[in-house]
């Protein structure tokens, strides 16, 4: 997406030119295309027009870094205190293939 922008805003003023002539996106993406003036995507220019029409331009980037901030000190997690009662672990299951669904419920 980086070099679509790229293209984008070096063409910027040709296609706002042309938009408010009343040429149809499609043909403005086609005549640029077939000069070979931008690679990307028909997709990728729609997005960007989009974008640029709602002034989200200079916002769209692939690489976004947010500054992370560690705490100083380390979470501590809390022990577990062992009482000494376990849990009754279920009967071990016994696979009878004569037994009928009357032993389920």
């Amino acid at each position: 997406m980086a070099l679509c922008k790229v293209e984008y805003l070096a063409q910027k003023e040709r296609i706002q030119q042309r938009i408010k002539a009343g040429y149809p996106v499609s043909y403005i993406f086609k005549e640029l295309n077939d000069e070979g003036v931008v690679t990307m995507s028909s997709r990728s220019f729609y997005r960007l027009i989009n974008a640029d029409r709602a002034g989200r331009l200079g916002g769209l980037a692939l690489n976004v870094t947010v500054p992370i901030n560690k705490s100083e000190k380390p979470i501590e997690r809390e022990k577990l205190v062992d009482t000494g009662e376990r849990e009754p672990f279920p009967a071990k299951f016994n696979y009878d293939p004569g037994a009928g669904d009357d032993d389920l419920w």
